[in-house]
């Protein structure tokens, strides 16, 4: 890795070509192209994504570069990039999405200077069709400073369209992430908090999400039914902690944290089989996924289970009944969740 931008954006691209213009755009917008590594991974795309994307190249060949691969999911284009980033930090952007070019400028304004493992900023979220913005700020002290990465990342989750992490960090501990396999973004915002020590937070709104769209994997009907994908990043993370900071000489608080952070991501997965359609099925997933986890991470289960209160009430009483109030929890549950507009 040769460190010659203060910034790589990884573009995940697969059959975005109604898309990816504006991605581009946004980004040919910002001032300081000097600063900027894009690179757009066409992940074996069978649209027009991956000649739209070298059509930016072409224009803009000082900071936009193209790799085009076969297939290999959303993990596989992180690693592809990371293998060959420019800049000091590293941040991913889907290529549906967008930034605010005047906040992005902001944003490498402050990577000028900054020394931190994590850089968080704020984000929007942008309902598509009706352009609808939900700013995001996640907690943290937006002076630009260098705090350790314990004192506020003990609590809560940082999603991917927050983070920045020092590209060096990633690449010389040998981040990897799961390929072939879709909901891997968790893994690239949980990993990292292995290694890092320290956090600076900017207040600039750069990453413009989108939801919405018809045929996000993020929907709840997407994550339904390709639930054997979900689970499957679940389980890594839970054997991530297992391998890799269970019995680490990381400190305590450290492995507090991580744990907390990967049962975030396993608790998610037992109200997606809940919301399942047939409860026969979501029944006969529910528990094996329950077996596995167990099985892949003690700790991680009891995290999981233990830390809410909402959790161990469904786990008692699918143990009373041995798993016969399935059906009625499973009803309980999506009723809730209709009523919440999720």
């Amino acid at each position: 890795m040769s460190s010659s931008r203060l910034l790589t954006i990884s573009i995940a691209a697969y059959n975005v070509e109604q898309y990816l213009g504006k991605a581009l755009d946004s980004l040919a917008a910002a001032s300081h192209h000097d600063d900027l590594d894009v690179i757009v991974v066409n992940d074996g795309s069978k649209d027009g994504t991956s000649e739209i994307a070298h059509s930016y190249e072409t224009q803009y060949p000082s900071f936009i570069r193209v790799i085009d691969k076969e297939n290999g999911g959303y993990g596989s284009t992180i690693n592809a990039s990371l293998r060959a980033a420019r800049g000091t930090y590293f941040k991913l952007l889907d290529g549906d999405d967008w930034v605010d070019p005047a906040q992005l400028d902001i944003m490498l304004e402050a990577l000028a200077g900054a020394s931190s493992d994590v850089i968080a900023t704020t984000y929007d979220i942008v309902q598509d069709g009706t352009g609808s913005v939900q700013n995001v700020r996640v907690e943290g002290k937006y002076d630009g400073r260098t705090y350790p990465l314990l004192d506020y990342m003990t609590g809560q989750a940082f999603p991917m369209h927050a983070l920045a992490f020092k590209t060096k960090m990633l690449v010389e501990n040998g981040i990897s992430i799961t390929e072939h396999c879709y909901y891997t973004d968790y893994e690239y915002t949980v990993k990292p908090l292995l290694y890092a020590e320290s956090i600076s937070f900017t207040d600039a709104d750069v990453y413009q999400y989108r939801i919405g769209r018809e045929g996000q994997s993020v929907s709840l009907a997407s994550m339904k039914k390709n639930i054997d994908m979900a689970i499957t990043t679940s389980l890594n993370l839970a054997s991530f902690y297992e391998e890799k900071v269970a019995n680490s000489d990381v400190s305590d608080a450290k492995k507090r944290l991580l744990l907390k952070q990967v049962a975030a991501s396993t608790r998610n997965k037992y109200r997606i089989l809940l919301l399942l359609d047939s409860p026969d099925e979501g029944k006969k997933n529910f528990l094996e996924y329950d077996a596995r986890l167990k099985a892949v991470s003690p700790a991680v289960y009891e995290e999981t289970i233990c830390a809410s209160g909402r959790m161990r009430s469904i786990m008692c009483l699918l143990g009373f009944g041995k798993g016969l109030l399935y059906p009625a929890i499973s009803a309980a549950v999506k009723a809730q969740s209709k009523r919440e507009g999720r």
